[in-house]
Parts: C-alpha cells; sequence; structure tokens
C-alpha cells in the first residue's frame, strides 16, 4: 500500500503543485515549430510570386486594350506616347494607378516606336525570383510573351521579342 504523501514510481500526471512546462518540453514545442514555418514558408513565397504573374498577365490584357482604345479613338490612328497618357486623357483609358511604373511586384517599360505606330509593353520582376520568376512583355499585336527568367537580377527591362513564348 501507499504511504500518504509518497509518489507513484512512474506518473505519466502532475500534481496540481507541479504546475508549468519543463524546460525540454518548450524547447521541443519550439523546434516543431521552427520545422513546421521551415516547410510552410518557401510555400508561401511561391504562391506570392505565382499570384503576382498572374496579376501581371491580367494588366498587360488592361493595357492592351486600353492602347487599342485609344488608337482607335484617335484620328489619325495612333498609340499613346504613355501610361500617362492613357491615364490623364479625357475620357480615361487607365485608371490613376497606372502612373506609377510598379505594380505587384513588376515593374512596367512601356515604349513607343517609329510615328506611334507601334508599343512595346514589358513587365519585370522588381526583386528577381522573390516578387516573380518570369518577365512578360505585349506589343500592337496584342500577344502577351513570356520569358523564363527576367533580363537580370535587378529586373531591367528587356525588349519585346520574338524569343518569348506567346501565352
Amino acid at each position: 500500500m501507499k504511504q500518504e504523501g509518497e509518489r507513484p514510481f512512474i506518473s505519466i500526471f502532475r500534481s496540481p503543485r507541479e504546475r508549468g512546462f519543463t524546460l525540454v518540453e518548450i524547447m521541443i514545442v519550439i523546434s516543431l515549430i521552427i520545422v513546421i514555418a521551415s516547410l510552410v514558408v518557401p510555400f508561401a513565397l511561391r504562391a506570392r510570386a505565382q499570384s503576382n504573374q498572374a496579376a501581371t498577365i491580367g494588366n498587360l490584357r488592361t493595357v492592351s486594350s486600353a492602347a487599342e482604345s485609344y488608337r482607335n479613338a484617335m484620328n489619325p490612328p495612333a498609340y499613346p506616347v504613355s501610361l500617362d497618357e492613357m491615364v490623364n486623357s479625357s475620357p480615361s483609358y487607365l485608371d490613376s494607378a497606372w502612373s506609377s511604373n510598379e505594380r505587384q511586384g513588376y515593374r512596367y517599360n512601356y515604349v513607343v516606336a517609329g510615328d506611334r505606330e507601334t508599343y512595346s509593353l514589358t513587365a519585370n520582376p522588381r526583386v528577381a525570383n522573390i516578387s516573380g520568376v518570369d518577365s512578360f512583355c505585349v506589343d500592337h499585336s496584342n500577344v502577351i510573351r513570356i520569358y523564363a527568367a527576367p533580363a537580370s537580377a535587378s529586373g531591367t527591362p528587356r525588349g519585346c521579342d520574338a524569343s518569348g513564348d506567346p501565352i
């Protein structure tokens, strides 16, 4: 028989006087949190980059449609000189958020060539492999092209050429 105050040999329960966690238990919980975080964070970053890329493709379609609408409204037909011209025209073809050349982690570069007969709009990740992985371009042909890697790590503009795969 057990004497009063005597503790059992093996106990999985603590007495009410022994509250709190041991240092070993806390270290195990912290190490599990670190392991789970190290598995989840890369997926979250990849999902963010993919989301930025999907938004960028949508943005290129928006600007391409706006540029064509602008061109059709001009007599003689001509593409706008800049994105700001589409923002500030009456009626406005793009919303005022396009006054900045950065959106969803991408830098946009709009260039008009010739006598306003052609244009190209490139989108490069602001921070390569973090804000986005691929570069994109659309021109007067309205074909969006994807380039497997940005022009450089700093996301400098690249031209819109046939080496990209059409989307």
